[in-house]
Formats: C-alpha cells, sequence, structure tokens
C-alpha cells in the first residue's frame, strides 16, 4: 500500500507547491527596463523596490527613478491610469566613469603595443641568431674561395669568389639590421612600458549612491511590540 502512495503522496505535494508558487506569483502592471541591464535599482514614489524589474502601482502619479552603479539616476514623473506599461532607461554614465574608462582604455592600447613589440623584438633577435650561424658558414666559404685563388686551385676562380663575397655582405647587411631592429623594438617596448607606469587612473570608488541611511528598531504602532526598519536613500 505505500508503494501505492507514496507516488500520490509527492505528486499531491507537487502540486500544492506549484499551486502555492503561482498564487505568491506578485501581479505587476509597470515593468522597467535599464541599459546596462546587469544591476539597476529602482524607486517608485520615494520607496526603494525590491530587485527586479515588475512593480505593482495603484493609479496616480508615479514618480519614477531608476540608478545603476557609477551612473546618473534616471527621474521621471507621469500618471499612471490603468494596463501594463513598459519603461526603457538609458542610464548615463558619471563624469568620473568616463574618465575612467578613458584612461584605462589607453593603458589596455599601450600594453596592446608592448605585447606586440615584444614579439617583434624577439622574432628580431631570433632572426639574428639564425643569420649568425649561415653568416660564420658565409664567411668560411669566402676564405676557402680567396684561399683557392691565390693558389690557383682547380675548380676556383674569380666568379666563385665573387659570389661568395657577395653572400658574405648580404649576410652581414641583414645581421646588422637584426641587431638594429631588436635594439629598436626593445626600446619601443620600454617607452611603452614606462608610458602605462606614468599614468595612474582615477580610483573608481565604491559607488554608494544607494546607501543604509538608518537601521533601528521603532514601535509597532499596529500591533504593539516593536518592529526593526531599515531606510534607504540615493
Amino acid at each position: 500500500m505505500k508503494k501505492i502512495l507514496n507516488p500520490v503522496l509527492i505528486l499531491c505535494l507537487i502540486i500544492i507547491t506549484i499551486s502555492a508558487a503561482q498564487a505568491q506569483r506578485k501581479s505587476w502592471n509597470i515593468a522597467v527596463f535599464a541599459e546596462p541591464s546587469d544591476y539597476y535599482k529602482v524607486k517608485i514614489n520615494g520607496e526603494l523596490q525590491p530587485t527586479g524589474f515588475a512593480f505593482e502601482v495603484d493609479p496616480g502619479e508615479i514618480h519614477l527613478e531608476v540608478w545603476a552603479p557609477h551612473h546618473e539616476v534616471f527621474d521621471t514623473t507621469f500618471t499612471y491610469i490603468s494596463g501594463k506599461i513598459t519603461i526603457y532607461a538609458r542610464l548615463v554614465q558619471t563624469q568620473e566613469l568616463r574618465e575612467y574608462q578613458k584612461i584605462t582604455s589607453e593603458q589596455n592600447d599601450l600594453r596592446r603595443q608592448n605585447y606586440l613589440t615584444v614579439g617583434l623584438a624577439g622574432a628580431a633577435a631570433l632572426g639574428a641568431i639564425i643569420n649568425y650561424n649561415q653568416l660564420g658558414k658565409n664567411k668560411y666559404i669566402q676564405r676557402r674561395q680567396e684561399l683557392g685563388n691565390r693558389y690557383d686551385l682547380p675548380s676556383y676562380g674569380d666568379q666563385g669568389l665573387e659570389n661568395a663575397e657577395s653572400s658574405l655582405r648580404r649576410s652581414r647587411t641583414l645581421q646588422y639590421g637584426l641587431y638594429a631592429a631588436t635594439a629598436g623594438f626593445t626600446a619601443w617596448g620600454i617607452s611603452k612600458i614606462l608610458k602605462i607606469r606614468k599614468i595612474n587612473p582615477p580610483e573608481l570608488k565604491e559607488d554608494k549612491s544607494f546607501i543604509l541611511d538608518d537601521l533601528g528598531f521603532a514601535p509597532n504602532m499596529q500591533g504593539g511590540g516593536m518592529q526593526g526598519y531599515l531606510r534607504f536613500k540615493f
């Protein structure tokens, strides 16, 4: 019998839970959406609302305020009559936030440039190492051709010596160029690092426009005793 009743009881509990949730579901007639949408607070007629976007108001004049950290307060007043309405608020960044973003953006650009210069300096240094080995080989070939021509050895001639000297000159020129590129990119990267260190972005302090104004206990005028209270403001 237990095996039959347990699923029935579970099903009944599920139905009761769903019914209770639907009964407790808050009705609404005003929806407020703000940008930025990650975090914002709504105040209606001076009352700070619970976090959310759907609220219920009575007909009459509505004073609506919407706020997000480091943004100016969106403030509007209108008369609500009936039906469901939706309000979209685009919040304006504070001057402090705009300055902070501008400076941090400049720092990020300098960091990206620095990463590029480090990569280019590394590539130039690697090229110099590879070409240094080739330079040694070309120098050896040129010296061998020079000695072969001096002693009139077979298979050595002026053309071979000219080709060897030309290859040696190219390797030397490339080597000097790679040294210069490595030094130049390194100096460029150091200058970017120094610029980054000189930039001190303003400290973006925690925005406490919504602050706890008061905390305490007051007499309960309706049922006697004491009741706790919190007051918020922005």
